[in-house]
């Protein structure tokens, strides 16, 4: 009952108010997109999860972001436009919204059920269905007062379609599929002894011809109105396939798992495999005509095509490694740390991000997980990471080179770093249960190695703060804080039974020599204000596990952990607010620039940020809108040939060249008159007349307003 009286409450949009944070990397957002349809014949709408809505006025260019639509947390799975008033929209816990006036308002409509519900399909404005999980079936004879209908099974249902008022068909797991000629007062099951595997979609191009995928590469077709069906296209793939979209009779598309994309041309007969710039799995698709067309999926993805699906641009760009700790040296330059020897950049405040070299001691690419940075200025840095990797840089972080800080003993993971100079630095760390605290004076050519031999010898530290050359703290696992007072030659332990506490925590963070914080799993922050003598435990209103903790001055600061959890204070702690989530991937690192300015990064390439101290403001309305970019080449590093993909907002002349580390003109790529939007083209190093070298080159993008020169790496 409380659940009806709260879904009938009508909330309207007037302004699109957003969270606090905004997506930095990877470019658009990064949650799951689940369905799209086109609404009044001009704006595309995608729904996705955590109530992401993105919308596009111009056919896939460019993208509008809502996310926690309406203030929900709800996955939003389907949604479904009937003429230029009408739509629907589904999702988790059986969340049902409707717009009557174009989507200038949307409405939670009253639902029966609990239930996840999966796709919607509306007839017209007075005829729409539902299905879900658990077998749900709702019917809508009024367009927006949901009833249940009697469903002969338990499966989850998964799509539905209706060819005419009365007749429709209804798939799911394990090969259900439901057939009504009374539109759906009575529901039958059609038995199909040849499917056992999962159905994900229908639809039906006619009257008598229509199609449905599922799992392992299942493609089913039927030529009669679904009196009998036909598995077809047994060859074309073992992958599990999500949806289909047909122009009409004999063309359509089917997608699925690891980004496959099929299309045929002759009614299902043979499928032709299309080729897509990313492996995420892809969702749902629409072509908004025969050449134009958008597929969606796992992790923000956005495919765009506009010849047919000979190719597919992504849309969405940026690094999806998992990353760890940030240092930023101002508000525009900065640097995160991340896994598979991955360190990101940016100089202009976020707006873009690109990957730095990172070399081993055998002068190979780093493939070990690199943990924290600290940079001194804008060229000198330090970096830290698993397998007892250090490495430093002197030419702004373009370059990384890495060294094992203890040649005999590689089993070392390094987490915490933190330098006064160039030349005095401690780092914290260890393997499983072995800690190690190191600390140099000569930048790292060589390290005095300190190891405890205490009851708490097996608690491995995971970050350390020097409050100055003698005194500073370091946080770690089982709940152990330790000290030195003697600039690393010792240390020594906070009972973590005074604590109360024994499980980890995660990070510490001192804004003078009184005052400090650490934080850690089941949501636990303590501080102190007598330099460490005494901890108290202050209230986070959260059980999640808070990865990082930062501050700015005694009152301001921000904590981030699991499933995308932001907490904010403004009184030292003292309250915690948990800000709205626009993730639910862990975020792992917070690092505040001022008291307006600051950057949390996480799993899955996520960089986030916010320039008004967490504020909720409004949306830009298009903040991909810039004239001109040039996009990281990929592959990168590439062996002969790689893409470039460049996008104009108005027709320019583009000139196109290649450059070697010298400054020396390779070629010219392209030098001729471009129409605005997107477009790519490629570098073949084999098609030059001469032996090209492996090593660093430097593709450069020249207009009459707009230069960009990105990096790329050739390896034979």
């Amino acid at each position: 009952m409380m659940k009806k009286l709260l879904l009938w409450l009508l909330l309207i949009i007037s302004t699109k108010l957003n969270a606090q944070f905004f997506w930095s990397n990877p470019s658009i957002q990064n949650n799951t997109l689940r369905d799209i349809d086109l609404f009044n014949n001009s704006t595309l709408y995608v729904v996705g999860d955590l109530g992401t809505i993105l919308t596009s006025s111009d056919f896939g260019r460019t993208w509008k972001v809502s996310h926690r639509f309406l203030g929900l947390e709800n996955d939003l799975y389907s949604i479904d436009f009937t003429d230029e008033n009408n739509g629907w929209i589904c999702g988790t816990y059986g969340l049902i919204i409707r717009t009557f006036d174009g989507t200038q308002s949307w409405q939670i409509q009253s639902s029966p059920t609990y239930n996840n519900l999966r796709k919607v399909f509306a007839l017209r404005w007075d005829k729409a269905w539902i299905v879900g999980e658990k077998g749900t079936i709702l019917y809508a004879s009024n367009g927006y007062t949901f009833v249940p209908q009697i469903s002969p099974t338990q499966q989850n249902l998964n799509s539905v379609y209706f060819i005419d008022d009365n007749n429709g068909f209804i798939v799911g797991d394990s090969g259900v599929m439901l057939r009504t000629f009374n539109a759906g007062s009575t529901w039958q099951a059609f038995p199909l002894p040849q499917v056992k595997k999962n159905i994900t979609d229908i639809y039906f191009t006619s009257a008598t011809r229509g199609y449905a995928v599922g799992d392992s590469g299942l493609i089913l077709r039927t030529t009669n109105g679904g009196i009998s069906w036909q598995i077809i296209g047994q060859d074309v793939t073992q992958s599990d396939l999500k949806s289909l979209f047909f122009l009409d009779d004999m063309r359509g598309f089917v997608i699925g798992k690891e980004s496959r994309i099929f299309y045929t041309s002759n009614g299902g007969e043979t499928w032709t495999f299309q080729y897509s710039p990313t492996w995420r799995t892809l969702f749902n698709s629409y072509f908004y005509s025969p050449t134009n067309g958008i597929a969606v999926g796992d992790w923000g993805t956005i495919l765009r095509t506009t010849n047919g699906g000979e190719g597919w641009l992504q849309l969405n760009k940026g690094s999806d490694e998992y990353l760890n700790k940030s240092f930023f040296i101002n508000e525009n330059i900065g640097w995160i740390a991340g896994d598979r020897g991955t360190i990101l950049k940016t100089t202009n405040g976020g707006q873009s991000w690109y990957r730095v070299l990172c070399w081993n001691r055998w002068n190979q690419f780093m493939t070990a997980d690199i943990n924290a940075i600290q940079m001194f200025n804008e060229s000198q840095g330090y970096a830290i990471g698993d397998s007892g990797y250090f490495g430093w840089t002197s030419d702004g972080g373009e370059n990384w080179r890495f060294y094992h800080y203890d040649s005999t003993n590689r089993m070392d993971d390094l987490f915490g770093i933190h330098f006064f100079d160039q030349w005095n630095g401690w780092v914290v760390g260890g393997y499983w249960s072995q800690p190690v605290f190191l600390k140099t004076t000569n930048g790292g050519q060589s390290w005095y190695i300190w190891r405890p031999s205490d009851q708490y010898y097996a608690a491995v530290p995971l970050h350390i703060q020097m409050l100055n050359y003698n005194y500073g703290w370091a946080s770690g696992r089982t709940g152990v804080l330790r000290y030195t007072t003697n600039g690393g030659d010792s240390w020594q332990y906070y009972d973590p039974n005074i604590l109360g506490f024994g499980d980890w925590l995660n990070w510490i963070k001192f804004v003078n020599l009184n005052t400090g914080w650490t934080c850690g799993k089941a949501g636990k922050i303590f501080k102190t204000t007598n330099s460490g003598l005494y901890w108290f435990e202050q209230f986070s209103g959260t059980s999640k596990e808070l990865l990082s903790i930062n501050f700015y001055d005694e009152n301001f600061g921000f904590a981030v952990g699991r499933e995308g959890i932001i907490l904010k204070t403004t009184d030292g702690g003292e309250n915690w607010v948990e800000l709205p989530r626009i993730t639910r991937y862990d975020l792992k690192s917070v690092f505040i620039i001022n008291n307006l300015v600051a950057y949390i990064s996480g799993d899955l390439g996520i960089i986030l940020k916010t320039t008004n101290g967490g504020l909720t403001f409004v949306a830009n309305d298009n903040p991909l809108n810039v004239d001109f970019e040039l996009f990281q080449n990929y592959p990168n590093p590439f062996n002969s040939m790689t893409n470039i993909r460049f996008t104009l907002n108005h027709t320019s002349r583009v000139k196109i060249s290649v450059y070697n580390f010298l400054g020396e003109l390779i070629t010219t790529l392209v030098d001729k008159e471009f129409y605005d939007g997107q477009h790519e083209i490629y570098f073949d190093a084999n098609s030059l007349n001469y032996n090209l070298p492996s090593g660093v080159y430097f593709i450069r993008l020249e207009t009459k307003k707009f230069t960009k020169t990105i990096k790329a790496i050739y390896l034979k």
